[in-house]
This record gives C-alpha cells, structure tokens and sequence, in this order.
C-alpha cells in the first residue's frame, strides 16, 4: 500500500473479528446518501436465500459532498463498513480501496447507479415508443 493509498484511507470500520466475511459487496459510492438503505436492502434480499453466508458491505465513499459517510455510519448494521476518500478518485480506485480492505473469500460489485438505472430504464423505453 503506498502512502498516497493510506492517506486515503482516512476512516473504516471494522466487521467484528469474530464474524468473517464469506462475501464481500463493494459499494463505490459518490453522493448516494440518499441511496444507501437501497444498497443494504439489495445485498439482504441476494443473500436471503443463504442466510448462513456471512457477508459484509464494504461502501467506499468516492469523495461525496451530501454526507454519504455519515449516511453510512447511521446505518446500524456490523455487516456495514465505511472507507472514505476525501477526493473523488474515480471508480476504478474507489474499488481497489474497497479491494484492500475487504475480508471475504469471494467479492461481489454494487455500483452506485443502480438505482438510477432503473429509473432510466423505463423513460427511455417510453420514448422510443
């Protein structure tokens, strides 16, 4: 890890030592506070159905300016964790960061936009019509 990385890196919290990850879902996010509780709610419902698969949610936070790291610290859940980037670095490196600290054996992606896409998806099929 090099400097720059660690400087980074300014916040995470950690999942309980004594739960580790099977799965972690990377989440780079820029300004999705909003969208958050979506996130928590898709990776519950991909793993209802495994309900004995521990898994975290690692949300790295792409140097957002709506409060997307405070968003992510109400969110009451040990299976959440943060790591904040204080200037936008893109998505490539928001994942590497979310790579480095990621506790699972096997990594899954949720973009930020998924739920924009699913807004867009409709009006766009209304307009080619």
């Amino acid at each position: 890890m090099t400097t720059e990385r660690r400087e980074s890196l300014v916040a995470y919290a950690p999942l309980a030592e004594s739960r580790r990850a099977e799965v972690s879902v990377l989440v780079p996010a820029k300004d999705e506070a909003d969208n958050l509780p979506l996130f928590m709610q898709l990776a519950a419902e991909a793993f209802a159905t495994h309900p004995q698969t521990p898994y975290e949610v690692v949300v790295v936070d792409d140097g957002s300016t709506d409060g997307t790291p405070a968003a992510v610290q109400r969110i009451a859940d040990p299976r959440l964790r943060v790591v904040v980037q204080p200037a936008n670095r893109g998505v490539a490196a928001a994942r590497n960061a979310g790579l480095e600290v990621a506790r699972g054996h096997w990594l899954a992606f949720l973009d930020d936009d998924t739920r924009r896409q699913q807004k867009v998806g409709p009006a766009s099929s209304e307009k080619t019509r």
